[in-house]
């Protein structure tokens, strides 16, 4: 049976008709600034578009001159749901966005069930947003893609390690950490706060990382310890926040874009 997980937050953190929301991202991957690298990791950020879609732009922006060979993409996004330690994984073939359909890489996934990093639970994935919304940026800018999903909240950091180690692969594969930065902060107590922690991203230090910096804190880190590994450069993509894209300065949430190279 074809397992089908379909759109959640259509018409909520996107838009809903296929013309506008094509419409919509190219847009905004149109007015991102061009940053020259072949990322191996991004990170990007998972709000409504309208707040955060010009941040996570930058970051998709630069997979376009690859788009024809990246052919796998490992999200991990920041789970919603549940508190438990554990990285969630799907059952589901495909996801559906109004753009149409994106194949899960089942391989992938029976990997990482089979080594203990990460469990199967559809409930999980069933209304999450942060993997969804960055799907319709991916279906602009590759070319022929799967994915391989999983939901990361409080997993230690070396288990989200091991899952990117194991699924590393080579050029075909790239690696996206679905995060925000700072929550409900003050406009300037964000723009420090984010600030200290785009410096310790691109420093690849994870260490003080934790839930008031960003919301997928453990799968940040869990990335900057395997790119320490790797020898990895990064650069800060873009960096802002809902005060700067249209929402109100007193409680605002942080954005950033990053690329691993």
């Amino acid at each position: 049976m074809n397992i089908i997980r379909p759109p959640a937050v259509a018409g909520k953190f996107y838009p809903q008709n296929p013309r506008q929301l094509e419409n919509d991202v190219r847009h905004m991957l149109d007015a991102a600034n061009i940053v020259e690298c072949q990322p191996k990791i991004l990170i990007a950020p998972h709000a409504g578009y309208e707040f955060s879609g010009p941040i996570a732009a930058s970051a998709f922006k630069t997979l376009e001159s690859r788009k024809a060979m990246i052919q796998r993409v490992i999200i991990l996004g920041t789970c919603h749901s549940s508190p438990d330690p554990i990285i969630f994984t799907t059952n589901a073939d495909s996801f559906e966005t109004p753009l149409g359909s994106v194949k899960t890489d089942t391989s992938s996934i029976q990997s990482a069930v089979s080594q203990g990093l990460a469990v199967l639970d559809d409930q999980v994935h069933e209304f999450d947003h942060a993997i969804e919304v960055q799907l319709p940026f991916l279906q602009l800018t590759l070319d022929s893609f799967e994915i391989a999903p999983f939901l990361v909240r409080v997993a230690p950091v070396e288990q989200v390690a091991r899952l990117i180690r194991l699924l590393w692969g080579g050029p075909e594969t790239i690696i996206v950490i679905s995060s925000d930065l700072s929550h409900y902060e003050s406009y300037d107590r964000a723009l420090a706060i984010d600030q200290q922690t785009a410096e310790l991203i691109v420093e690849l230090d994870g260490t003080m990382l934790d839930k008031s910096r960003a919301c997928g804190f453990r799968a940040i880190a869990g990335a900057l310890q395997v790119a320490r590994e790797k020898s990895l450069q990064c650069v800060n993509l873009d960096l802002r926040n809902s005060g700067d894209t249209g929402g109100p300065k007193n409680r605002v949430v942080g954005y950033g874009a990053f690329a691993f190279f």
